[in-house]
């Protein structure tokens, strides 16, 4: 039995006695996230010691952590725990699974894939267990649900991360696995508002466009959205994208835009919770704002939470700046620090905020986990076109086949998964294993 990490009750009092005791930089820190590898690191290595400044001399109020063993990770997030004058909250993108950034957790399908077999039952399982497992390594909050409804084809970013294009199913879909994280002691977010999946760009390198009328977005982008607020998201993530139909300044991207972020989000969906960025550093951002002044418009826009800055530094500067200048008030910053706050306390930080390593074996990757996660991808498996018939005849009778495959070392060894489940049903099937260096006579072996 794994025990289900405990909600804590809120302490409003001594929520108010924190907010207090911190003076002006504290309180700007606390709402900056930078980004951490997960990789193993001695503590006296140089690129630690910059990880551990931003703890002990920044004061940061969390940190998002890359991929990395569960074993790496947790003793990473432990010693910078222990040295924060402050729990931290900690972050990660776990889209499909805590195996998004933890190797040896449980590997679940894409969205996508969950869709495909049709349960929201499974959507739930995936957030169960990525919650159980995050939480296990020092985890606390999912940069996960994806909300966007995938409706371009050609998305370059989003596409199977995304549940699909119907934007009801995509609902059920989000909705459940935010009550399967959060019920099982993990944060949820939905991203990426107001919706990513109409976008031909890449939004790490440029900002996309949606060009599409309030009228379409209300029905389509925005649906998924709300029902991830009436499951109770804790979270809601921006997207670096401009949507001219809802906003003055047709090239402002979300992130930095109020009208969105406030106007849209805050006051026609009515969410209540933390509002967080997409990273700060991604280059149709940080590339034309600069790491500071992106910070203060991500702020001024409504964001309570700015994910991970190109320079966490300068982006507290900056803002720091903005309050005693007034451009900033200061019970807007309240407003965003006594949410953040909120949320240690809903998880028991302030009680505890390090995790034991010997229990991360018996939580993390174990067979119970796996065969759930077996099952969904089992079922997920959708045959979109069969050109030629070609499935269509090998289901008919037993033929002669050669499976041939090209690449590196996995490359051989999803050519003898296929080569085993052909040769079970019945088929006279040969490998041919062709590598980058193949040279002309082993293309003509195979092709013989």
């Amino acid at each position: 039995i794994i025990p289900v990490p405990v909600v804590a009750v809120v302490d409003s009092v001594a929520i108010e006695r924190t907010l207090d005791s911190l003076p002006l930089r504290a309180r700007v820190a606390q709402v900056v996230m930078p980004w951490i590898p997960g990789s193993y690191a001695a503590f006296d290595d140089s690129a630690f010691a910059v990880m551990q400044g931003w703890v002990d001399s920044l004061g940061v109020g969390g940190i998002i952590v890359s991929i990395g063993s569960p074993l790496d990770v947790a003793m990473k997030l432990n010693r910078l725990q222990r040295r924060s004058s402050l729990p931290l909250l900690i972050a990660a993108d776990l889209e499909s699974g805590a195996s998004f950034r933890l190797t040896g957790a449980t590997p679940f399908p894409p969205n996508m894939g969950v869709a495909a077999a049709g349960s929201e039952q499974d959507a739930y399982e995936v957030g169960r267990i990525t919650a159980l497992e995050g939480r296990a390594v020092g985890i606390h909050l999912a940069f996960a649900p994806v909300a966007d409804v995938n409706n371009n084809p050609a998305n370059p970013i989003i596409n199977t991360r995304s549940y699909g294009e119907d934007p009801y199913m995509v609902g059920r879909l989000v909705a459940a696995n935010i009550r399967g994280l959060q019920e099982n002691g993990m944060l949820a977010t939905a991203k990426h508002f107001p919706g990513h999946g109409d976008t031909q760009t890449d939004s790490h390198l440029l900002v996309p466009v949606i060009n599409a009328p309030w009228s379409r977005l209300d029905r389509l982008e925005l649906v998924p959205f709300r029902a991830a607020i009436e499951a109770g998201a804790s979270l809601v993530m921006s997207a670096h994208l401009a949507m001219p139909a809802i906003s003055s300044d047709p090239h402002r991207p979300a992130t930095l835009d109020a009208q969105i972020l406030t106007g849209v989000l805050r006051d026609s969906l009515h969410f209540q919770g933390v509002v967080v960025t997409d990273a700060l550093d991604m280059g149709g951002i940080v590339s034309t704002y600069g790491p500071g002044e992106a910070a203060v418009l991500a702020f001024l826009a409504g964001a309570d939470l700015l994910l991970q800055p190109a320079e966490p530094g300068q982006a507290i500067d900056a803002l720091t700046e903005a309050v005693q200048s007034g451009r900033v008030s200061f019970d807007r910053l309240d407003r965003s620090v006594r949410r953040l706050l909120m949320l240690k306390f809903r998880l028991g930080l302030f009680v505890r905020r390090t995790v034991a390593l010997d229990s991360i074996p018996a939580v993390v990757g174990g067979p119970r986990f796996l065969e759930i996660a077996r099952d969904i991808a089992q079922r997920s498996v959708t045959l979109a076109v069969d050109s030629g018939a070609v499935v269509d005849s090998l289901r008919a009778r037993p033929q002669a086949i050669a499976v041939v495959t090209f690449g590196e070392e996995n490359a051989g060894s999803i050519g003898n998964t296929l080569l085993k489940q052909l040769r079970t049903a019945g088929h006279r099937a040969t490998l041919f294993r062709l590598w980058p260096a193949s040279g002309p006579a082993s293309l003509d072996s195979a092709r013989a």
